[in-house]
């Protein structure tokens, strides 16, 4: 399973207050910044159809709401 969505929207959800509260680390501009820096220097996502797993899923939620990726990712799986 993997959600994939452009730096630039990321960077907004980490400044958001439900954010913050869930993942206490994106509040933390330096641990923020290192990872960014290593995005420069490495791929952390797969290129579309690269993986040939049976039960893998990739969802660009970049303008899919949280329910919607959820209900995708139920129905991928069976749960």
């Amino acid at each position: 399973m993997e959600l994939t969505a452009p730096e630039e929207v990321r960077l907004a959800r980490n400044m958001t207050e439900n954010r913050i509260r869930h993942k206490p680390s994106k509040a933390d501009a330096e641990l923020s910044n290192h990872l960014m820096e290593r995005e420069k220097q490495f791929r952390l996502e797969s290129l579309e159809r690269e993986l040939p797993f049976e039960h893998y899923l990739r969802i660009d939620n970049t303008d899919l709401p949280a329910e919607e990726a959820a209900r995708q990712i139920k129905e991928a799986f069976g749960l």
